[in-house]
């Protein structure tokens, strides 16, 4: 149930994915908006340089939050991109100019605005706004040199310069600019003799380079820079050299320097920028140009070939770009031809679709004009089909395919040979009709399949090559082999589903009617029962283009109703409901049942497997007589192989449509198909079963044994199909073994009696009995309930351990096990249950076992909690309904029972253990809700103190505290303290955690304490109608009632003497003992006589270190109160603690705890100035003796020493402090 849960989930998300999706933008609805937002941000660049620039900043911010939603659709800015571009482009302009000064901030901060124009549009939109004077050429043009040279002076004011050469969005905008400017309609010669009267822009004198010289230098610059600036410097350059006059005096030059420089510094950024530059150049000029200069820029791209210069052959970038130079210098060397294409028309009235021709002329099929070249070319492309980047791989598909488009009709053929011979590379023939692809290169076959639709695309494949494409797309389409731990093939079968959507696009209909039942089948079984959501929604476009411009596959319409976009968008739709129903027209089901039982419940993983074997029950469920017996038979067929994923997946399907069956009434059918399924429960019993079965495996043969018995107590009959009597047994007693619990759960729903032979089971075995009882359906099997009760309740006692015939398991997994079967066992029979249950709960709230594991007691405190809560909820929901009489409620919970319920509750929520206060804090919450949303005559039981509860642990916005996070929960938890009748188990929750290993009891709940009792409004919030309110007195006289209760439990006494002492450490104490009168001092004196008395109950006979170490510290640390003025004049509990058992605190026979004790009254002594120091002209009695005690304790080796010396030392110290620090006789009887 947990994962339908989860997928529930999932499906639910993606539901609301798609309506995300469906929200698509028609309009800028925000123009209005972001044009006032522009204003802004023009407006606040005249502030100057004192005005902050966060809130120029935050336009920024909102400016670039608007485009980005419409990074998707951002055709929609079009008709408002003037307004956008033209302002903050102009004041760039006029700030390079020289016409207005601005900070580097304001210059930044447009750049980058435009820059998102350029990102969110694409450069070739925006720049057709850029101004392109001629007087922009000369400040842009020197603007960008000394952006591109740091040893120039610096560009704008002193302080500014490290922000513009930083700001790579300003270089590529004016790289950009630049790019538009050099193409003016005049000689750039002009311009030269012009430089000498530019000096105000900072322009050389009229020796400087020329102009285009310097254009072409900055373009250069900027190829080898890694980010955007060198796409900009690409295109510059390729515009530049578009200029006639350039051409000839300066391209030679540039192919040189291209090659010299891969040559001498083979760095990838600038091998990509120089490619990059070589591509835009072929690209913009003309193909006498290209043929013209063909050497030159041949010279760069064969560079790659020679093997001493391959070093940056694996760089994807480098490697698309020279794809694409070798196809674009293709393009140069073909001229167009003319080509037939088919233009599906679709006619009112027709049944299908007709194809119009374009005959303008015929085919140009001229073969003499195809250069030598092309064969290289078309060559180094097939080849780059198989590079392992995808960018490579698509671009060389893009420009095989525009290749084709100007070649002769023989030519394409060729190519398209060449490219389906790339399917056959490393395929081994097995036997006819079968390959084995374990050994095919993913991107091999991508990069054919890309290459496919690309020609497909262009119209340039031909029918009598369509049979021999089709079959090797087939298999792409269902291209998944598994390799290590995962399997590959997704982008395969994406790129398969390109192929077919680009032949629907463009091919007639009867060359593709052959092949269509088939594709269309394929193109289902991909669209329903692919693993990844991408490939789905790929087929089922690529089914929905066949459908709607061929008209040829069966039930077209019908099934693209099925199985739309957002159908096949989550997986559990997509198999169990999808495809099921397409499953219903005849001629898809067959092909469905063979995919799944072939590819799905074979796959590797298991997920994909469950949900193929629910896809084939429900399609059996469609007509079982037809159906079943076939498919059962090819399923216990495969129960026997050797594979255990496809055992699995075997066994699991014959699971799944047992239990499809059993919901159907047909009693014949069902007898039928439970006779098989015993049968092959019998052949798994074998013992092959016993040494290769998987966890995975066991699971689904319980399942299976389940489903058996399922559909024969539907038939009314016996199981009496076993050739083997103890099969099923067999079955489940080796499930029980394994130590998987999901097969301990799937085990249960398949074995009728856990508790036989118990003392015999292994520990695996009882984990999984116990959890078993849990599942039977008791209202079918009354008479079992009370025996199975009592065998749970046996397993958890701890009483009768000991006893011969104790059943009691010292398993914490088996006792957790028994308490969740516990609970399950009640909700099968809705709550009829007596108090006794609640009390064997509520006694699993006191389990802290621990083995190295840790606190493995928290696994069975967790168990009860959710227990307790669950059947408290039942229990309250049973009352409502049935409106039961007090009496009938109090033979369930009584009001005794239920406030021990709710202690114990309060008790976890302050555990040390933050996932057991969470659960805790949860079931406290549920039990609140609960009592306030009764009415009055839904009367319960209440917890008293609710008020309380809601104010510690509801935030006023009404969300419930983080119980995880104990600084935040403690400061609020300390506020049970206030409700009487749950106190004692919160005393305990809290001892129980300050006596953990961590440091939560000091670092938080000592806090919190201090902090509670120290706020004087705290302590006084009442419980209504109960008591008065909980002082500091208070806490001290339960911690004194309990160390009496518990005087043989140390891990009760250690906690509360350690939170004793920190809370007299922590000053709590004194600051109470200020405000009290005389009786209050009596008081007092009293509850800290006691707890020191019982702090040292039986010292002598102590074992336990942690013991007599946390006595000693907590009456050391009473001293200081003890002698305070307050207790003046008798200090008992001084003369107590010093004549008494400070020579024993010294001498105990334990070495370390002898020493600690002595460093502690040393530290106690001076910390507190307890020792009178004598003055100069004093008797210097006292002073001595102040001396002679810190003497002893810091010069004696209390834990080397020997006992006669270490006990002298005692004896001393114990003296001269009473002599110092009690008052004598007659200061005793003093008034």
């Amino acid at each position: 149930m947990a994962g339908s849960a989860v997928e529930d989930r999932t499906i639910a998300a993606a539901d609301e994915v798609g309506i995300v999706e469906e929200n698509e933008l028609t309009r800028f609805e925000r123009a209005d908006e972001y044009m006032q937002l522009l204003d802004d941000l023009l407006v606040r660049r005249a502030d100057g340089p004192s005005s902050a620039p966060s809130r120029s900043e935050a336009i920024l911010a909102g400016l670039a939050a608007i485009l980005d939603e419409y990074q998707e659709q951002s055709y929609l800015l079009d008709p408002y991109l003037e307004r956008m571009v033209t302002p903050p482009i102009e004041v760039l302009q006029a700030h390079i100019r020289g016409l207005e000064s601005l900070d580097a901030d304001v210059v930044v901060r447009l750049s980058r605005l435009v820059y998102l124009y350029t990102k969110i549009r694409g450069y070739k939109a925006i720049t057709n706004f850029f101004p392109h004077e001629v007087a922009d050429l000369a400040p842009t043009l020197t603007y960008l040199e000394k952006l591109a040279d740091p040893d120039q002076a610096a560009v704008g004011r002193d302080g500014e310069a490290s922000v513009l050469n930083t700001c790579w969005e300003l270089r590529y905008v004016l790289l950009l600019w630049l790019s538009l400017v050099c193409m003016i309609p005049f000689d750039l010669r002009q311009f030269d003799a012009r430089s000498g009267d530019l000096g105000v822009l900072g322009l050389a004198g009229s020796g400087a380079m020329p102009t285009a010289n310097r254009i072409e230098h900055v373009g250069r610059s900027f190829l080898s820079s890694p980010g955007k600036e060198r796409d900009a410097a690409a295109v510059m350059l390729g515009r530049l050299f578009q200029r006639q006059d350039v051409q000839d005096a300066q391209f030679e030059d540039f192919a040189a320097f291209c090659s010299a420089t891969l040559v001498s510094k083979p760095s990838a950024f600038l091998a990509t920028g120089v490619l990059q530059a070589l591509c835009e150049v072929v690209k913009t000029n003309d193909p006498a140009f290209v043929s013209g200069r063909l050497h030159s820029i041949q010279a760069v791209l064969d560079l790659y070939d020679d093997p001493d210069r391959r070093d940056l052959a694996g760089n994807g970038l480098v490697v698309k770009n020279q794809t694409k130079l070798t196809c674009r210098l293709g393009l140069k060397l073909l001229r167009p031809r003319k080509r037939r294409r088919f233009i599906h028309v679709r006619t009112l009235g027709a049944s299908n679709d007709t194809a119009s021709a374009n005959d303008e002329a015929d085919e140009d099929d001229d073969e003499d004009d195809v250069p030598d070249l092309i064969d290289q070319y078309i060559s180094k492309l097939i080849e780059s089909l198989q590079h392992k980047d995808t960018v490579v791989r698509y671009s060389a598909a893009k420009g095989l395919a525009r290749l084709c488009e100007r070649l002769p009709r023989p030519f394409i053929a060729q190519v398209t040979d060449a490219i389906v011979s790339l399917f056959h590379i490393n395929i081994p023939d097995l036997y006819e009709g079968a390959n084995d692809l374990n050994a095919v290169s993913e991107c091999t076959w991508q990069g054919a399949c890309m290459a496919l639709a690309e020609q497909a695309r262009r119209g340039l494949l031909f029918a009598s090559s369509l049979g021999e494409v089709l079959e090797w797309v087939g298999k792409a389409l269902l291209f998944d082999v598994r390799r290590g731990a995962h399997s590959v093939g997704a982008n395969v079968r994406d790129s398969a589903c390109y192929v077919v959507w680009a032949l629907a696009r463009a091919h007639d209909a009867e060359a593709i009617r052959p092949h269509a039942l088939l594709l269309a089948r394929k193109l289902v079984a991909v669209a329903t029962l692919d693993r990844d959501v991408s490939i789905r929604r790929a087929a089922s476009a690529a089914f929905q283009e066949c459908v709607g411009r061929l008209d040829l596959f069966p039930h077209g319409i019908d099934v693209i109703r099925i199985t739309d976009f957002y159908a096949v968008s989550v997986r559990k739709s997509a198999f169990l409901r999808c495809a099921v129903e397409v499953a219903e027209f005849d001629e898809y089901r067959s092909f469905l049942v063979d995919h799944l039982i072939c590819v799905t419940i074979a796959h590797w993983d298991a997920a994909m497997r469950r949900l193929g074997a629910q896809a084939i029950a429900r399609i059996v469920g469609i007509d079982v007589e037809k159906l079943g017996a076939p498919i059962v038979g090819r399923l216990r067929t495969l129960c026997s192989a050797k594979d255990s994923v496809i055992q699995h997946g075997a066994i699991l399907t014959l699971a799944e449509i047992g239990a499809i069956c059993a919901s159907r009434d047909d009693a014949s059918t069902h007898e039928a198909l439970a006779a098989l399924l015993l049968s092959t429960i019998d052949d798994l019993a074998a013992s092959r079963l016993k040494r290769t079965a998987t966890a995975q495996v066991l699971e689904a043969s319980c399942r299976l044994v389940a489903s058996a018995f399922d559909l024969f107590a539907r038939t009314m009959t016996e199981p009496k199909h076993f050739s083997k009597a103890d099969s099923w047994t067999t079955v489940v007693y080796l499930s029980l073994q394994d130590p998987d619990e999901t097969v301990h759960g799937a085990a249960s729903l398949a074995v009728r009696n856990a508790s036989k032979g118990w003392k015999a089971f292994s520990v695996a075995q009882q984990q999984s009995n116990a959890l078993v009882l849990g599942s039977y359906d008791y209202t079918r099997h009354a008479d079992r309930f009370e025996t199975a009760l009592d065998h749970l309740m046996a397993i958890v006692d701890v009483k009768n351990a000991k006893t011969p015939a104790s059943r009691y398991s010292s398993n914490v997994e088996s006792r957790r096990n028994a308490y969740i079967a516990l609970v399950r066992a009640i909700e099968s029979v809705e709550g009829q249950c007596e108090s006794a249950i609640m009390v064997t709960l509520l006694s699993g709230l006191e389990d802290y076992s621990t083995d190295q594991r840790g606190d493995v007691g928290s696994w069975i405190r967790l168990a009860c909690l959710s227990g307790l809560s669950r059947l408290l909820s039942l229990f309250r929901g049973r009352h409502r309904r049935d409106s039961t009489t007090i009496a009938e409620r109090d033979e369930y919970v009584t009001l005794e029972l239920y406030d021990q319920v709710v202690g114990g509750i309060m008790k976890q929520t302050v555990e040390r253990i933050d996932h057991v206060r969470e659960v805790a804090g949860g079931c406290l919450l549920q039990l609140w809700n609960d009592e306030r949303s009764a009415t009055e005559r839904q009367s319960w039981w209440r917890m008293k103190g609710g008020q309380v509860v809601k104010e510690a642990f509801i935030d006023q916005d009404g969300s419930m505290i983080d119980f995880k996070n104990a600084n935040k929960l403690f400061p609020q938890a300390v506020k049970l303290l206030l409700i009487p009748r749950y106190r004692g188990q919160v005393l305990l929750g809290l001892l129980t955690s300050v006596g953990s290993k961590s440091d939560l009891g000091h670092r938080t709940i000592l806090s919190s304490l201090i902090a509670f009792f120290s706020n004087p409004s705290s302590p006084s919030l009442l419980v209504e109608g109960e008591g008065e309110a909980y002082t500091l007195y208070d806490l001290f006289e339960d911690l004194a009632l309990l160390l009496k209760r518990s005087l043989t439990k140390n891990n009760i006494v250690v906690p509360a003497l350690e939170l004793l002492r920190g809370i007299v450490e922590g000053g709590l104490l004194e600051e109470a003992l200020e405000h009290v009168d005389t009786e209050g001092t009596r008081k007092w004196e009293t509850i800290l006589t006691t707890l020191q008395r019982t702090s040292t109950h039986a010292l002598s006979t102590l074992k336990s270190h942690q013991r007599i170490n946390a006595s000693i510290l907590f009456s050391f640390s009473l001293l200081p109160p003890s002698l305070a003025p307050c207790f003046a004049p008798h200090h008992r509990l001084g003369t107590v603690i010093l004549d008494r058992h400070l020579k024993t605190f010294l001498s105990v026979p334990y070495p370390t705890i002898r020493a600690r004790a002595a460093e502690y009254l040393y530290t106690l002594l001076n910390v507190h100035d307890l020792l009178p120091i004598a003055e100069e002209d004093e008797d210097e009695g006292e002073g001595k003796g102040a001396e002679e005690v810190e003497g002893v304790l810091t010069e004696t080796r209390w834990a080397t020493a020997s006992t006669a010396t270490y006990t002298l030392a005692a004896e001393v110290v114990v003296r001269e402090l009473k002599r110092l620090l009690l008052p004598t006789a007659e200061e005793a009887v003093a008034p």
